[in-house]
Order: C-alpha cells, then structure tokens, then sequence
C-alpha cells in the first residue's frame, strides 16, 4: 500500500511539475509574445487617439482659424502697401522736414546713409533700407509728437540710435541725434551696391 501511496504521490508531483512546464511553456512562448503585441498596440492606439484629437480640435477651429487666416493675409496686405516699392529719398525727405517743421522741430543737419538692400526669406525677395541721420533741436512734448508722426506715417518707417541730450543754452530745447530708416519693395530709383 506504501507503494502505491509512493506512485500517486510521484504521479501528483509529476503532474504538478508538468502543468507548471506547460504553464511556463504557454507563458513564454504563447502569452508573453502577445501580451508584448497588445502593448504595442495599446501605444499605437494612444498615439492615433491623440492625433485624431488634434484633428478633431483643429476641424472644431477650422471656422475661427480660417478668420485668423484672413485677418493675417489683411495685415500682410495692408503692410505691403505701406511698403513703396522703391525708394524716393526727395520726397521721404521733403515729409520728414514737414512733419518737423510742423511741431516747432530746428533741423541742425540731415545726413542721408547707404542705401542696403536686405535679403529675407531665403529667396530672391528682399527689401531696400534707406536711413537718414539727423540731428535735431526740440523739446521733449514736440519730439514725441514728431516720433508718433513717423511711426504712423503712411510708408514703414523705424526709428534708430535715439539720443537726447541737454542744450546749455536753451533749456526748452534739447540736441536729439536719431535715425529714420525707410523701406520699401524690391526696386530701388537708383544705383546701389549690391
């Protein structure tokens, strides 16, 4: 009876041992391997969920980008023709002194620069700076009402290099060295080098 005893024991653990083998055997080579697909395919869905979320947000968008859209090519359009499209340094000069004159503005000098033609974009578009360097007598309420002109002036204009400076002998007066630059598109009146 011992012996029979013995065997089932030995039959029990020879058949726990190989259900354990099995198990470790459908484990590593049958669930491990598809449990590593489903987690790939676990990331992919992820990834097209989130993508198909950007989608969704930019069709939800579509209607107020489209207006951000025009709104942005309106702007462009608008600046385009503030920008000439070439240089006229006699007459930019002849309303720069008018805007001047008009707020109580003393021209000491006026010193017109070289003309630099800028590239941008990386194409074969670029644009014509053309500053002018002027030293001025004004006070303070006058020379921001003369900036304000400029910068709303109906072409692009920047202002550079700002510096005032107190006048001894005026004290309502003070000696300003600026430069105005002028843009305009593609053309310029004129030789330049290039």
């Amino acid at each position: 009876m011992n012996n029979l005893a013995v065997h089932k024991n030995q039959a029990q653990m020879i058949f726990i041992i190989s259900m354990v083998m099995l198990g470790s055997f459908y484990f590593i080579f049958l669930f491990s391997p598809l449990l590593k697909e489903f987690l790939q395919y676990d990331t992919s869905v992820k990834q097209l969920k989130l993508k198909l979320q950007t989608v969704e947000s930019v069709v939800k968008n579509r209607d107020r980008l489209l207006t951000e859209i025009e709104a942005i090519k309106k702007q462009i359009t608008e600046y385009e023709n503030r920008l000439p499209r070439e240089i006229n340094r006699p007459q930019i000069l002849k309303e720069i002194i008018a805007m001047g004159s008009s707020n109580d503005i003393t021209f000491v000098s006026i010193a017109p620069q070289e003309i630099r033609k800028v590239n941008f974009l990386g194409d074969n578009k670029f644009y014509f700076v053309a500053p002018i360097r002027l030293k001025l007598k004004a006070g303070y309420s006058n020379l921001g009402i003369f900036i304000n002109n400029i910068e709303n002036f109906k072409h692009v204009m920047r202002i550079d290099n700002l510096s005032i400076s107190a006048d001894s002998g005026n004290i309502e007066k003070h000696n300003i060295d600026l430069e105005i630059s002028s843009f305009a598109l593609n053309e310029y009146a004129g030789e330049i080098d290039g």
